[in-house]
């Protein structure tokens, strides 16, 4: 047993009073305020984006949220509805702390601490973000900051009680969620799907990257058979899956062969049979900016001692565009990622480029259109020939660095 398999999700369940705790004390507030926002005078009074704006205000945290973009599955716009709840992540409490690039089980941790949520507080938490976006969602996106499936971070009451909500409401036609290959089994999934009652499920997989030996420097713990695996299964049981992979995850990619090994991954992940593509371009977040929490980020720390940086919005642009006869690849919006990022795929470009590229991928999210990258419609700037220049050599790195 690792020397941190007591926390987090991994607590026990204790033995005295919740009040005991400070955990309990620190959370009061977000369970009244949860408790607040279904009252019927509230959302009456305030309305549903203004009990919104109340939770996440009380809260001190982004709980819930709401914004538009290309729904592949049904070939249009429609508003993705997102509710975070504090899950957590077993794989990062080992000893080796998970996933390199990770930084969401640092903020369970101070939210939950040693006092484990029951289904009861998973459920209250959901049911007043849910009450808030419900009736203006086509998709709803449940994050747990770890595995949906897994039972020892979200009990199956809640997870059940989730399917029937989304089941119940008319106009969301998809419910999201994120497991990790280990948790992906018939008994807990098909009691998800059947709950749903007829409404689409979707399981992301965050998989990375196609290259064995770059992923195990990640620490993904994961190999390409275990993934083609449970996309057969998950398929078998009528689900939809979409694959989480990175545009420079690690200090040994290059801009070149960040663009070369993006586009080598989304060809993998379509091959083994994903519905869709939901890539991230990596972004630099210093979770721990006064240095009180002791808190580790491994992205942060190339950032700053090996100068390590996020790719450029030309590489961006280039990875859609030559990947769009492929299948739906939407990029992730780093704009909104919780916690924000200090720096990010945005602050890569010059003034003369920034916008432009910006606005062009912003059309690229709610068309996939890769039109929106020709190369003779893009801006000529210093820093594309920059990048040009940088991006030249795409070859992999040699075994040497890849340890």
């Amino acid at each position: 047993m690792s020397k941190q398999s007591k926390r987090g999700v991994r607590a026990p369940v204790p033995e005295k009073s919740a009040a005991f705790f400070g955990e309990f004390w620190n959370r009061r507030l977000v369970n009244l305020a949860a408790d607040l926002v279904v009252v019927p005078a509230v959302r009456l009074l305030r309305g549903s984006e203004g009990a919104r704006q109340t939770l996440n205000g009380l809260a001190g945290e982004q709980l819930c949220f709401h914004e538009d973009r290309l729904v592949p599955q049904l070939g249009r716009v429609g508003t993705y509805g997102f509710v975070i709840l504090p899950g957590g992540c077993a794989w990062a409490l080992e000893e080796h702390e998970g996933c390199t690039f990770c930084p969401f089980q640092r903020a369970v941790d101070r939210y939950v601490g040693n006092l484990p949520l029951d289904a009861a507080e998973f459920l209250r938490l959901f049911g007043a973000s849910f009450q808030t976006i419900r009736d203006r969602v086509t998709m709803l996106n449940v994050f747990t900051a770890g595995s949906f499936f897994n039972a020892g971070e979200i009990p199956e009451e809640t997870q059940r009680g989730i399917a029937k909500a989304v089941a119940a409401q008319d106009n969301i036609r998809i419910l999201r969620v994120e497991s990790r290959l280990e948790y992906i089994e018939e008994t807990a999934v098909a009691p998800v799907i059947a709950a749903l009652g007829g409404k689409t499920l979707d399981v992301v997989i965050g998989f990375e990257t196609q290259d064995d030996q770059l992923r195990r420097m990640l620490r993904k713990g994961m190999s390409k058979r275990g993934l083609e695996e449970k996309i057969t299964l998950l398929k078998r049981l009528g689900a939809r899956v979409s694959i989480y992979l990175m545009i420079k995850p690690h200090h040994v990619v290059t801009e070149g062969w960040g663009i070369e090994e993006a586009e080598a991954s989304i060809r993998f992940a379509f091959a083994a049979g994903a519905d869709e593509i939901q890539l991230q371009a990596t972004y630099i977040v210093n979770a721990d900016p006064d240095g009180t929490k002791g808190d580790k980020n491994l992205m942060y720390e190339w950032h700053r001692d090996r100068g390590f940086e996020p790719p450029s919005l030309w590489s961006i642009a280039e990875i859609l565009r030559d990947t769009a006869p492929l299948g739906p690849v939407m990029l992730g919006a780093w704009e909104t990622e919780i916690p924000p990022p200090m720096r990010s795929p945005s602050d890569r470009n010059c003034p003369v480029c920034r916008a432009e590229l910006l606005a062009r991928i912003g059309r690229w999210r709610t068309t996939l259109d890769p039109a929106a990258f020709a190369p003779e419609t893009l801006p000529s700037c210093a820093c594309r020939t920059a990048w040009e220049r940088e991006t030249a050599d795409r070859s992999r790195p040699p075994d040497s660095r890849m340890a």
